[in-house]
Order: structure tokens, then sequence, then C-alpha cells
């Protein structure tokens, strides 16, 4: 999974509720983390971009009824 497939499936209304996109987020973080090393700017990044993410992401599904 990779932003450009996430953006395109945000484009063409692919995702059914917030729950899929977030799926998405999570498994191109969780592939980022296993497939780069630890002292990468991928890894690194990716959990910059996770943080913020969460950060970003909790109080729009609160506001949703999500959580």
């Amino acid at each position: 999974m990779d932003l450009s497939t996430i953006k395109e499936k945000l484009d063409s209304g692919d995702y059914k509720n917030p729950w899929e996109f977030c799926d998405d987020m999570w498994l191109m973080f969780e592939n980022a983390w296993l497939y780069n090393r630890k002292n990468s700017k991928v890894y690194k990044y990716c959990t910059k971009l996770s943080e913020a993410f969460i950060d970003e992401i909790d109080p729009v599904m609160q506001k949703l009824g999500y959580c």
C-alpha cells in the first residue's frame, strides 16, 4: 500500500467507511517499517507521519462517532 493508491481510492470513493481508510494507512505504515531499516529516512519519516496521522485522525473519528 502507498499514498498514491490511498489517494486513488479516496478520489474514486472506494472506501465504504473511515475504518477502511485507516486500515490502508496503517498497512502502508507497517509495510514501511517492515521493509526499511530503522536508521533509514523512509522508516523515520514513516514514524513521524504515523504520529501525525494519529493526532489528526482521532478527533475526526470521534466527531464522526466511530470512537
